[in-house]
């Protein structure tokens, strides 16, 4: 509820650079739409606005540049295809870390 109330926030305010962590991956999907709807208003008004997200679609569809941060080290940076392509290629080769418990 905090995270909608603070986007809800900065949708009615101008800001010249714009921090969202994850902002997305909470709410209804009314919530999301207008939110996305405002991300887009905020980058056509030539706005800076960094996305931290986990949702290599929505970063795919919207960011013109991502960076793609593994163990506190730059393991990808460009285009957002080329970084989520990196990304799913290196999760692929990752030994997994989700054991059954018995």
């Amino acid at each position: 509820m905090r995270t909608r109330l603070g986007f809800s926030i900065v949708a009615h305010v101008e800001p010249e650079i714009l921090l969202l962590d994850e902002v997305l991956g909470v709410g209804d999907q009314e919530f999301q739409a207008r939110s996305r709807r405002r991300i887009q208003e905020l980058m056509q008004a030539a706005k800076a606005i960094v996305i931290v997200s986990h949702d290599l679609a929505f970063i795919q569809q919207t960011c013109t540049s991502a960076l793609w941060l593994h163990e506190g080290r730059t393991a990808g940076y460009g285009n957002p295809a080329d970084v989520a392509a990196a990304y799913h290629a290196h999760a692929a080769r990752a030994p997994s870390v989700v054991r059954a418990v018995r």
